[in-house]
């Protein structure tokens, strides 16, 4: 059964490059743990390079029913 909890965890987000034919990931642009307390927050930084995709989690390293949502590919 599953219920809402309270968020209080530092969790990575990241910024990547377009991955290159058959990979996952591109390069890593940004990549830094951050407390979260709040189900939105914003976070802002600057990046040598436009990023492809940014998102939460990008790893995949905690528990997660959908990690296919972490990733976001940045609209033009």
């Amino acid at each position: 059964k599953e219920k809402e909890v309270p968020l209080n965890d530092v969790i990575e987000i990241g910024a990547f490059a377009r991955p290159a034919s058959g990979k996952t990931y591109g390069k890593t642009l940004y990549r830094q743990q951050v407390k979260i307390t709040q189900p939105q927050q914003v976070f802002t930084f600057v990046l040598d390079e436009k990023p492809y995709e940014v998102g939460i989690d990008p790893f995949a390293l905690l528990i997660d029913r959908n990690p296919e949502d972490n990733l976001k590919k940045i609209e033009e």
